[in-house]
């Protein structure tokens, strides 16, 4: 086997998995994603959850269900982290298919030394495992 035939498709591989992690690159009308993540068991919410402190927006927020669409469907609720105070509820009852988005206006709970909001995704279902990229 040549160095090519095994070096190369490694290199591509690489390249191709690092470039959807970086938040530099913009889509098309211009979201920057602020992360992707898997949800996560809450005991304290008792519900599945994205990570509370990864998303920091403002204006409008764009969230996207990563299930390929083998998956189900997942009803959401979204909502804003406030470490001094309950999370405030944006919206619930939001259904999303797999590999679906929505987007949704944020500014109102817009607060904090950041001016942004901590958005984090909670599942209002009975799903369990999902996937969601949030987006500014």
């Amino acid at each position: 086997m040549s160095l090519k035939k095994t070096v190369l498709p490694i290199l591509i591989s690489i390249f191709t998995l690092l470039l959807p992690v970086s938040s530099a690159f913009a889509d098309s009308a211009g979201w920057q994603r602020l992360t992707w993540e898997s949800t996560h068991w809450n005991s304290t919410l008792n519900a599945w959850i994205t990570g509370v402190n990864n998303a920091h927006a403002s204006g409008y927020v764009r969230i996207c269900n990563e299930l390929t669409s083998g998956g189900s469907g997942r009803l959401i609720t979204i909502k804003e982290y406030d470490p001094d105070n309950a999370d405030d509820v944006i919206a619930t009852n939001k259904y999303l298919e797999p590999q679906q988005c929505l987007s949704h206006y944020i500014q109102p709970w817009v607060d904090g030394d950041n001016n942004k909001a901590e958005i984090y995704v909670q599942l209002t279902n009975n799903g369990s495992y999902s996937a969601f990229s949030i987006w500014d």
